[in-house]
């Protein structure tokens, strides 16, 4: 029974996903999953497929799926991989061949780190997490699960992030800082200070412009 990449998610960064994926040299057969009206067509050469369509191949023994989220709603990436994981399917990691990751930096399953972020010595990403290009952690920092950080952001050391974040393209972050979970870092902004739970940040110096009351990035 061979492996199949599964990527759940057939948008923009899904496709981005299958395109890292697709540079390493060990990369084997891939499909998208879709629960909407993609599944049963092809995407950039890759066949997509509704999830109960997985399950049976599993089932079946034809095929041995490992799972990979390609969506950019924190919240919804920890929906689905409870879904994956209760299914009592594996996750896979997908890591860029530019991208700088410490012997000493711990990467949990259901991680995509995309081509050129550095991830340093003593630093923890957390289960389901998606580093998007080029981003760069600082020594010892702990990224919660399902966190999604955006091109270019850039953490401090010693930073602390709680579950269901989402970090803006070129967002900074100042050493020792923690972040509560389920929090919004707007682009560009600059955070000083801790940041509690359900807040969204956005300026320099970041200030709380309302609370995450529905949990949705992009509505």
């Amino acid at each position: 029974m061979t492996d199949i990449l599964c990527i759940y998610g057939c948008g923009g960064l899904g496709k981005e996903v299958l395109d890292t994926y697709n540079g390493l040299p060990s990369a084997g057969e891939a499909a998208f999953v879709d629960d909407g009206p993609a599944a049963g067509q092809n995407i950039l050469g890759t066949p997509v497929y509704a999830y109960e369509h997985i399950l049976q191949l599993h089932r079946a023994g034809r095929r041995r799926p490992v799972f990979v989220v390609g969506l950019g709603e924190p919240r919804i990436r920890a929906r689905l991989y409870e879904k994956i994981l209760s299914d009592g399917f594996a996750c896979a990691n997908v890591v860029g061949r530019s991208a700088e990751i410490s012997p000493f930096a711990s990467v949990e399953p259901g991680v995509v780190i995309q081509p050129q972020c550095i991830v340093p010595h003593g630093a923890v990403i957390g289960f389901g997490c998606f580093l998007n290009y080029q981003v760069v952690t600082g020594h010892d920092t702990s990224i919660g699960r399902c966190c999604v950080l955006s091109p270019k952001a850039n953490l401090g050391g010693n930073v602390q992030i709680g579950e269901n974040c989402y970090v803006g393209s070129s967002a900074v972050i100042r050493n020792d800082v923690k972040i509560g979970k389920n929090v919004i870092i707007g682009m560009g902004a600059v955070v000083l200070d801790d940041v509690p739970d359900d807040a969204v940040m956005v300026g320099n110096p970041a200030r709380m412009l309302r609370k995450n009351k529905d949990g949705v990035v992009f509505g």
